[in-house]
């Protein structure tokens, strides 16, 4: 490990910054992606009305993609609580994680739009998956042998934090084989990855 990489709050702040930074601009493009409607007739009123319902799907995957950055926003944030320093490796890792987060706009466009064709949501699981395995990389190298943690860090908690990683990649892979079924099933089985992991949280506390 070179020196540099090795400690330093400056260098871990401008990790922070970068990604906040990333995660905060995938967050605003998310809304860019809802148009107001433009009326035409004469019954105003009407033809609003039944304009945003036709966007009714539009404002779902606005939704679900706007928890999907929250979400691993939130958890991005509980992992550099407990990293103090960093390496060539964790910056990688980080830098994928935020590569496919600037790509959710892009995947939730294409859910707007081909939410009902098979390789839409397979490409759409893929993308969601990718960033919480980047996480899972980052925090299973930074754990190892508390390489770049808390040496203080419990076993339990970084067991809890690993096992926790995973549950969201998991839920967006295994979707996939579903979609020959039906896309929208895929899409219901994403919903899952919440209570799953309320349970994960509920059943391994800490």
């Amino acid at each position: 490990m070179e020196e540099e990489y090795a400690s330093g709050d400056k260098g871990l702040d401008r990790i922070l910054a970068l990604s906040d930074a990333i995660f905060a601009f995938s967050l605003t493009l998310l809304a860019l992606n809802l148009v107001v409607p433009q009326l035409t007739s004469g019954q105003l009123n009407t033809e609003l009305q039944n304009k945003l319902i036709e966007m009714i799907p539009s404002f779902i995957v606005f939704f679900w993609s706007f928890f999907i950055v929250s979400f691993y926003w939130i958890h991005h944030h509980r992992l550099f609580r407990y990293i103090r320093r960093y390496d060539g490796l964790l910056i990688w890792c980080n830098l994928i994680l935020l590569m496919f987060i600037t790509l959710v706009p892009f995947t939730t466009n294409l859910n707007m739009h081909y939410g009902n064709l098979q390789i839409a949501v397979i490409l759409s699981a893929i993308f969601y998956a990718i960033p919480g395995l980047a996480s899972s990389g980052l925090w299973h190298h930074a754990s190892k042998n508390h390489l770049l943690i808390d040496k203080k860090l419990s076993d339990h908690t970084i067991r809890f934090l690993r096992n926790r990683n995973y549950v969201a990649p998991f839920v967006f892979l295994i979707s996939i084989p579903f979609s020959y079924i039906h896309p929208y099933l895929t899409i219901i089985i994403w919903l899952t990855s919440f209570p799953l992991r309320m349970i994960l949280s509920h059943r391994f506390s800490i």
